[in-house]
C-alpha cells in the first residue's frame, strides 16, 4: 500500500444544515473504507450506497443498519466519492451524504459535501420535499399535515395542481393544514413512499403532527371532492387508529382502512354496509392480488357481478395478464373490445357504465376513460408492438374526436402518451408543439416532443432540445431524458457524444436504484450499439 494511502486520515466537515452529519463517522485504511452511524440513525438499505473511485463504481461489501464497508480499494487513486443514504430512525428525513476522497501530494481529503434540504414553499403554498420541517411546523401550530405525492410528468398530478390546488376554494379548505409536496422522482423520497405505502401518484395523505394517518385519496379528484375530503378531516381529525378503536361509523372506517392499503381489515366493515359500496370489490381484489390463482378467481367473480361496467374493462386486462391459454385470452379480449366499442357508441350505456368508477384522472372525459381502457385491453396478453400500436390507434382516434382544448395541459399530456403508444409520432409532435406555444418552458411537454422528433428522424431538432431538457430534469426523470438524448446521438452517428453521455449516466450511483432497471438496460443496449 502506498505511504499516501496509509497516512490518510479521513475527516468529515459537515455543513450546519445537515441533520445527520454529527451521527456519521468514517475511516479509510488498509484498502477499506468504512462508515458508521450513531444510535437513532440508519442507512437506507434499499438505496444504492456506493463508492466511486476514478470513475469506477464499487458496491458495498457489507451493509447493515448502522455500518457500511467497502473493501478491495486500489493502493492509489486520484479521486473518489462515497454516496451514502442516511435516515433518522423516525423516518422524518433522509439525506444523501456525499463524501469526497482524494489522494495527492498533500494527502488531504476533501471536505464532505452534503445535499442540504432547503426549505422551499412553492407558489401553491406547499413546502417542497422537507418532511421533517413540515412535521415540525404541524407540531408547533397544532395542525394536520397534508402531503401531496406526485411528479411533474404525471398528467393527473398536473391536472390536480392546476384545477384544484390553484383555486381559492382549495386554499380556504386547506388553510388549517401544513401542506407538503413530495416529488416521487427524488430518490430519497422513496423511503417515505415506502413508509406510507404509496404505490401510485398522485396520492393525498393527511397525517396528524405525530405522523398518524387520518385519511387519504388516490388519483385526481374534482375540486368539490377534494374540499369535502379536507373539510371532513378538519371536522373529524381522529387518526385511523383512533377511529378503529372507537368502531363507530362502519363505512367511514372501512373506506379509510381500504385507502390506507389495509384491505383485510377493511373488508369486514365494508361487507356490513348496505347497499354494498362500490369499493367492496376493490377490497376483495386487493386481498387476492398477491396470489395469482386467488386473484384470477376474484377477477372472474368481479366480472360476473359487473360484466358491463367501465371498470370491468380494466379487470379483463388484469385477468388476461394472468392467463397462458391463447384461446382464452383472445375470447376475453374480444368480449372486452366489443363492450368498449358499445360504450363509445352509446351515450346512455356509457353513463350507466361509469357509475361504478370513483373520481379519477378522466373525470369529465368518460369517453377518454373507456378509450384508454380499450387501448390497455388491446395490447394485453403479449401482443407484438405493432399489434399493440394498432389497438392504441383506435383509442387515439376516439380521443381526437373529443376536441380537448390545448390549454388543458394535464389531460393533453395523457393524450400525448396515447399518441406515443399508438406510434402517431407526427400528430404527437404537432400537438406538443402547439402546447409548447402556451407553455414554452414546460420540460415534460418538451420531453414528449423529443421522443417524437427522434422517431421521426429529425435529429437536428431533437439533439438541442434533448440537451436543453436534460439541464431542466432531475431524479429518475433526468435518466429518462438522458436515455432519449443518448438514442438521438446514436441514431445520428454522434458516437463521441453518445459514449460520453452513456458513460456519465451509467457511472452515476443512482443507476443502481431498483426503479432504475429500465433506464440502465436501455443505456447498456445503446452502449452496445456504438
Amino acid at each position: 500500500m502506498s505511504k499516501v494511502l496509509m497516512a490518510m486520515v479521513f475527516s468529515l466537515q459537515v455543513q450546519a444544515a445537515s441533520r445527520s452529519g454529527s451521527a456519521l463517522s468514517s475511516e479509510l485504511k488498509n484498502q477499506e473504507f468504512t462508515a458508521s452511524l450513531k444510535e437513532g440513525f440508519h442507512f437506507n438499505e434499499k438505496a444504492p450506497n456506493s463508492l466511486s473511485l476514478d470513475g469506477h463504481l464499487l458496491k458495498a461489501k457489507s451493509l447493515s443498519v448502522r455500518k457500511v464497508e467497502f473493501s478491495g480499494l486500489p493502493q492509489e487513486f486520484q479521486s473518489g466519492r462515497a454516496m451514502l443514504y442516511v435516515c433518522d430512525d423516525a423516518l422524518t428525513f433522509c439525506e444523501t451524504r456525499a463524501l469526497d476522497l482524494k489522494t495527492g501530494g498533500d494527502a488531504k481529503l476533501a471536505a464532505a459535501q452534503t445535499k442540504n434540504v432547503k426549505t422551499k414553499v412553492n407558489a401553491l403554498g406547499f413546502i417542497e420535499d422537507n418532511f421533517a420541517y413540515a412535521v415540525a411546523q404541524a407540531k408547533s401550530k397544532k395542525q394536520l399535515v397534508l402531503i401531496d405525492f406526485g411528479a411533474r410528468w404525471c398528467p393527473s398530478c398536473v391536472r390536480l395542481e392546476r384545477e384544484v390546488f390553484a383555486t381559492a376554494e382549495f386554499r380556504k379548505a386547506s388553510k388549517a393544514m401544513i401542506k407538503l409536496r413530495l416529488d416521487a422522482d427524488i430518490f430519497e423520497n422513496s423511503v417515505l413512499m415506502d413508509k406510507f405505502k404509496i404505490d401510485s401518484i398522485p396520492e393525498l395523505l393527511i397525517l396528524t403532527a405525530d405522523q398518524e394517518e387520518v385519511s387519504r385519496l388516490e388519483d385526481y379528484q374534482p375540486l368539490s371532492d377534494i374540499t369535502a375530503f379536507l373539510n371532513d378531516a378538519v371536522a373529524n381529525p381522529q387518526s385511523l387508529t383512533q377511529l378503529a378503536s372507537a368502531r363507530g361509523d362502519t363505512k367511514r372506517l372501512g373506506l379509510r382502512l381500504l385507502a390506507a392499503k389495509r384491505a383485510k381489515e377493511a373488508l369486514p366493515y365494508l361487507e356490513k354496509v348496505q347497499p354494498p359500496p362500490l369499493e367492496l370489490w376493490n377490497a376483495r381484489l386487493a386481498i387476492a392480488k398477491p396470489d395469482k390463482k386467488a386473484y384470477a378467481k376474484a377477477l372472474k367473480a368481479a366480472l360476473k357481478a359487473e360484466p358491463s361496467s367501465s371498470r370491468s374493462l380494466g379487470w379483463r386486462t388484469q385477468w388476461i395478464d394472468l392467463m397462458d391459454n391463447k384461446d382464452e385470452i383472445k375470447k376475453l379480449r374480444t368480449e372486452g373490445l366489443a363492450l368498449a366499442d358499445t360504450l363509445l357508441s352509446d351515450d346512455a350505456k356509457l353513463r350507466e357504465a361509469v357509475k361504478s368508477e370513483p373520481p379519477n384522472e378522466f373525470s369529465g372525459y368518460d369517453k377518454f376513460l373507456v378509450a384508454f381502457y380499450r387501448g390497455q385491453l388491446a395490447e394485453a396478453g403479449g401482443l407484438s408492438p405493432d399489434e399493440a400500436a394498432a389497438g392504441w390507434k383506435k383509442s387515439a382516434e376516439v380521443i381526437k374526436g373529443l376536441n380537448i382544448p390545448v390549454a388543458r395541459i394535464g389531460t393533453g399530456m395523457r393524450y400525448l402518451n396515447v399518441l406515443g403508444m399508438a406510434k402517431n409520432w407526427q400528430e404527437l409532435e404537432e400537438l406538443s408543439a402547439a402546447m409548447l406555444k402556451l407553455e414554452p418552458k414546460n420540460p415534460e411537454i418538451e420531453r414528449r416532443r423529443l421522443k417524437a422528433l427522434i422517431e421521426l428522424g429529425r435529429f437536428a431538432e431533437a439533439i438541442p432540445l434533448g440537451e436543453k431538457v436534460l439541464k431542466n430534469s432531475f431524479g429518475r426523470n433526468e435518466f429518462w431524458v438522458a436515455t432519449l438524448l443518448a438514442e438521438a446521438y446514436v441514431k445520428s452517428e454522434h458516437k463521441l457524444q453518445a459514449k460520453a453521455l452513456i458513460f456519465r449516466y451509467l457511472g452515476r450511483h443512482e443507476i443502481n436504484w431498483p426503479n432504475m432497471a429500465s433506464s440502465r438496460k436501455t443505456l447498456e443496449k445503446l452502449q452496445g450499439e456504438i
